[in-house]
This record gives C-alpha cells, sequence and structure tokens, in this order.
C-alpha cells in the first residue's frame, strides 16, 4: 500500500486547512497508508476525529509557531515585545535550525514511491528530499506570490504537482507563472458533514462561524448585529471560533448591550449547531476557498456573505445557495437578514435552494478526483 506523509499545523486548535486535510486523509485512508505529520505540540484532547488507521508523527513544534500570523498581531497590538522576539526565537528554531534534522526524519520512513503533502507553508518548509513532494495550496493566488511564499519556495524542493482549492486560483497563478501549467490541478474540498435537507425554523438564529482574526473580521459580523438590534429586529447570533480578537469582541458586546449575541470559545462545530440555525453569515475580507460555505449549505442553510477577496463567483451561486453582498455595509446585511428571516416561507425556500447547491462538492466526486491525483 503506497505511503502518504501529510503535514499539517496543529490537532489541538480548529482551523479550515486542518479539517479539510483530516477529512481527506480519512477518506483516502483504505487506500493508503497515511500517516499524518503534525508540527505543532499536542496539548491536550485533539479536536478532530481521525480514523484508527491514521499514524501520527508528532514535531512538537510550540503552538504559537503554528499559528504565527496570529500571535504576532497580538503581540504587537499588546505591545508585547517580549512574547515578539520569544515568538521569532522559536519561529527560527522550527524553520531554520532544526529543519534538516526534521526532514531526514521523514525521510527515513518514506520510500521511493511515497508522497508528502504540506498543507501550508510551514508544513511544506518540511518537505524532504525522498519521494514525491506535492504543494496542496489552500489560499488565493495573491497569498501564492506573497514574500512569504516565495521565501519559502526558494528555500525547499520544489513541488512535482501543486493542487488548488480552485479553478480560478490555478488558472490565476498559471497565467502569472506558466511554467507551473504543467504540473497544476485543482479539486474542491470535500464537505465533511452527510448532506441533510432540513427546513424547520429557528426563530431567526444566525451562525458565525471562523477564526477571531482580522481575515474573518467577526467585529464587522458584530457591527451588522448591532444595526439589526438597533432596528428593534427579534434574532440570535452565535459566534464559534477562537482567536486574539475574542477580547474586543466580548467588549463590543457588552458596550453595545447585545444580549442577543453569544460568544462560544474551544467549540468544535458539528451538523447540529447548523441545523439550530436559520443562516450563515461570513464577513471574510479574504478566502482560498471558505469550507464553511459547503457545510452550512449540505445542512440546508444559506450564507449572507461579504464579497472577499478570492474565488467567490466559482463557490457561490448567487441567490440560490446564498447571497453575495456586493458593500460591506452593515445597512446592506441587516436588510437582506431581515428579508429572509422575517418571511418563513421564503426562508425555506433559500434553505431547499441551499441543499440543491451543496451536491457540487460531494464526498464521492471529491475522493475520485484525488485517488487519480495520487496514482
Amino acid at each position: 500500500m503506497k505511503k502518504i506523509f501529510w503535514g499539517v499545523q496543529n490537532l489541538n486548535l480548529i482551523g479550515g486547512t486542518e479539517t479539510v486535510s483530516i477529512e481527506l486523509m480519512n477518506m483516502l485512508c483504505p487506500y493508503y497508508d497515511i500517516h499524518l505529520i503534525v508540527l505543532s505540540k499536542i496539548e491536550g484532547k485533539i479536536s478532530y476525529t481521525l480514523d484508527p488507521r491514521i499514524k501520527i508523527i508528532e514535531l512538537n513544534v510550540p503552538t504559537r509557531v503554528g499559528r504565527f500570523d496570529q500571535y504576532c498581531a497580538k503581540y504587537v497590538k499588546e505591545r508585547n515585545w517580549k512574547g515578539l522576539f520569544g515568538l521569532f526565537k522559536d519561529t527560527l528554531d522550527a524553520f531554520a535550525f532544526h529543519r534538516n534534522r526534521v526532514r531526514k526524519r521523514i525521510a527515513s520512513l518514506m520510500d521511493e514511491d511515497s508522497i508528502y503533502i504540506g498543507s501550508a507553508l510551514d508544513s511544506y518548509l518540511n518537505a524532504p528530499k525522498k519521494g514525491h513532494v506535492f504543494f496542496h495550496f489552500h489560499f488565493n493566488e495573491k497569498e501564492f506570490f506573497s514574500f512569504a511564499n516565495r521565501l519559502g519556495f526558494f528555500l525547499s524542493r520544489k513541488p512535482e504537482k501543486f493542487i488548488f482549492l480552485t479553478a480560478s486560483t490555478m488558472d490565476r497563478v498559471c497565467e502569472r507563472k506558466r511554467s507551473l501549467r504543467s504540473k497544476s490541478t485543482f479539486v474542491y474540498n470535500p464537505i465533511k458533514l452527510d448532506p441533510v435537507l432540513d427546513l424547520s425554523y429557528h426563530q431567526g438564529t444566525i451562525v458565525f462561524i471562523g477564526r477571531f482574526s482580522e481575515q474573518k473580521d467577526p467585529l464587522f459580523a458584530l457591527k451588522i448585529a448591532k444595526v439589526l438590534h438597533d432596528r428593534s429586529f427579534s434574532f440570535r447570533m452565535k459566534m464559534y471560533g477562537e482567536g486574539h480578537l475574542e477580547e474586543e469582541m466580548r467588549a463590543f458586546v457588552t458596550d453595545a448591550h447585545l444580549s442577543e449575541v453569544e460568544i462560544i470559545v474551544g467549540h468544535a462545530t458539528t451538523k447540529e449547531d447548523y441545523l439550530n440555525a436559520d443562516l450563515v453569515l461570513c464577513t471574510s475580507k479574504f478566502e482560498g476557498y471558505y469550507l464553511v460555505k459547503g457545510e452550512a449549505n449540505a445542512c440546508s442553510r444559506p450564507l449572507i456573505t461579504t464579497k472577499w477577496e478570492g474565488p467567490i463567483a466559482e463557490l457561490f451561486l448567487d441567490n440560490q445557495d446564498g447571497w453575495v453582498i456586493q458593500e460591506r455595509n452593515p445597512s446592506l446585511f441587516a436588510d437582506k437578514i431581515i428579508e429572509f428571516l422575517s418571511d418563513e416561507s421564503k426562508l425555506a425556500e433559500a434553505k431547499a435552494k441551499a441543499f440543491e447547491g451543496a451536491k457540487r462538492f460531494s464526498k464521492d466526486v471529491i475522493l475520485s478526483k484525488w485517488k487519480e491525483i495520487l496514482k
């Protein structure tokens, strides 16, 4: 059985890249010998469901290195220069001073037919010289050509194959770097939840699911909640996630007297979290894919979203599986939310359309494409 070595950042904190990668490993482990290489030290309970056939290899890097962007922003905001210095030191230790030792350790477990897959730049930096090497790129074309990525490609073994999340991201990258066209492909993320047609109403409940970080912009979601509150519209909002903006979010809720909002930290979202809501709110500034969209639609929940930077036109069937609000204006979001949450029949129709939209990303379709890639 062919060996697949798959690198992820961590198993304790919830992240989109980890969620997708682990779901793919679970789907593929009946056909391959899967070795999961986790960068960050495993501390306490693992937040994901892993097939027992998957073998875990720990690299024991400090957790904050795996969330470098969040911790860097946190330390700068707090003027915690000692913490920032420690973060850079830990990062250098992991990716400069000890990287060759890690790469040799991984290579010792591989044979010439094995495949190493990096799911993010930090995991790809550990790609060994042995076997085959793929980069499963989870972000948009802007991030692909960022300074950090360019430096990472310069320092690492060159991938034999780039696997993008969407056709549009792949095409934009290959337009700028034509030499990558022959070794690039794309495959959509699978929906980990089994689809269910559910049209029930839940008293105007809205859910936000994502990291409490600048990228996901949960504070904009709270500004929308404030507009709804100021208009005396009856609703509830549940916000699932974790991140350095939590304290600022709680302060906003208190200052604006948003009793309708509940902030829930450290909770792995489940099918029930979607089914107990009426629609899902996305306020991201940019996305490589946005995994929550497929999960919401699989549970018959439409999505209302900002027009984020990334392949939004390819992933959203606007007015069919959700609504893309063209301007970053809280009042426009509130208008659309009130329009549908005030009319249960209209909302039920939107839920049925969302369920149909999810069929494009079924597990069978995605599994077939991955088995072809790994041949």
